[in-house]
């Protein structure tokens, strides 16, 4: 099985490598951190004028805002990774927001592979009682342990480079495109989900991670929104409901994580380990929110209020007037960003396969599980990818 999940860690600040878009402190101006740099958990943007923007692949030249004056949208870096906003410009002005996202497009998201291998084992506890005549009499209750024989992490971040692919959601596949129920796209305009039609969306999505497929493929077929993320980026602007979001998404494609999994299982059962052996993938930063600029809406983006309400019993009628209310809630998760698997090469980015990757890693895979590493730290190799005009090392 796969896992493939957010665990609550922190991840790399939001960072830039095009001059145009600097992080900045409300102290003095500071530099783009690295991918690599600490934890955050505030931060700012400055969104400058530039007459050659960095776009990401797949976006047309014509759809790049055009140069205006400087303007410095907030947001918040959570815990987890994930970024969220209740900048009042980005839900106002459309090309605001397509900028912003834009600037966003440069922080990477952040992935890992975790393997850990337990065995069982079953201890015996003896207990003593004397009964009414002075006996003795001896019980033994079993007790089962699971025991951790090693613990590793490989780092996958390195691999995802910037810039990645913009896509909006295929016409065809439901999802929130500004109500709070799913819908597709017919002829250009919208149509409520059937039912049947939202478990189909749920087993593709789960088939389509597992595989590695682009994100904005559906059923087999790659083929982006007729929609762009600016014309998206507009409509919610343009809402007026009270508690609307705006949910972009980053996604990761390219390998098979399903065979990567039993290929890592092999590899440690090759070196005679008999153990379970779990692989999961975990991944940060890959949820972007914008929400509107007022007191209930940044209420609700607090964890701990929302129990608070529900324990009240405020949160469920505040879920009615999301729902029901004409002015309520509105749900826009349709645009993202994807990104695949690449070194730097002198001839530019180059894909890396999942049998290129782990041609490279498998032996200090087998390694690891031989020596029954645990650690927090990263593995370490010297990773030379073998392409037709010679070796990579990223």
């Amino acid at each position: 099985m796969v896992l493939i999940d957010d665990p609550t860690k922190t991840a790399p600040p939001p960072s830039a490598t095009d001059s145009s878009f600097e992080p900045y402190s409300d102290a003095e101006p500071a530099p783009p951190p690295e991918y690599d740099a600490g934890p955050s958990h505030d931060g700012h943007i400055e969104l400058a004028s530039s007459s050659t923007p960095l776009l990401p692949a797949g976006v047309d030249p014509g759809e790049a805002p055009p140069p205006f004056s400087v303007y410095r949208p907030h947001f918040v870096v959570t815990a987890a990774g994930n970024t969220y906003s209740h900048d009042p410009h980005l839900n106002d002005d459309g090309e605001a927001l397509y900028r912003f996202l834009l600037s966003q497009s440069h922080v990477r998201p952040t992935m890992e592979i975790l393997v850990v291998g337990t065995h069982s084992t079953t201890t015996y506890v003896e207990s003593v009682r004397r009964d009414a005549n002075g006996h003795e009499h001896v019980t033994r209750q079993p007790r089962n342990e699971t025991v951790t024989d090693f613990n590793f992490r490989i780092d996958l971040t390195k691999l995802l480079n910037p810039p990645p692919e913009f896509y909006t959601s295929p016409d065809d596949e439901p999802a929130f495109r500004g109500e709070m129920y799913r819908e597709t796209m017919v002829g250009g305009k919208k149509k409520v989900a059937g039912i049947g039609g939202l478990y189909e969306r749920m087993a593709w999505r789960a088939e389509r991670n597992r595989r590695g497929q682009q994100p904005w493929s559906w059923k087999g077929q790659s083929s982006k929104g007729s929609r762009t993320v600016r014309e998206w980026a507009d409509e919610f602007c343009a809402s007026k409901k009270v508690l609307k979001e705006f949910e972009y998404k980053k996604q990761i494609y390219g390998w098979d994580l399903k065979e990567l999994e039993r290929l890592i299982q092999r590899t440690a059962q090759n070196a005679f380990y008999h153990g379970m052996v779990q692989v999961t993938f975990p991944q940060t930063g890959t949820r972007i929110w914008i929400r509107p600029d007022t007191h209930l809406s940044r209420m609700l983006s607090i964890t701990a209020v929302k129990v608070v309400l529900w324990l009240l019993l405020i949160y469920p009628f505040m879920l009615l007037y999301k729902w029901y209310w004409p002015t309520g809630g509105g749900k826009w998760n349709v645009a993202g960003e994807g990104w695949t698997y690449t070194v730097p090469t002198a001839q530019g980015l180059r894909p890396v396969s999942m049998q290129q990757w782990y041609g490279v890693w498998e032996r200090r895979i087998r390694n690891a599980v031989e020596e029954r590493v645990k650690s927090d730290e990263v593995l370490q190799t010297i990773e030379d990818y073998r392409f037709p005009d010679g070796l990579v090392t990223a």
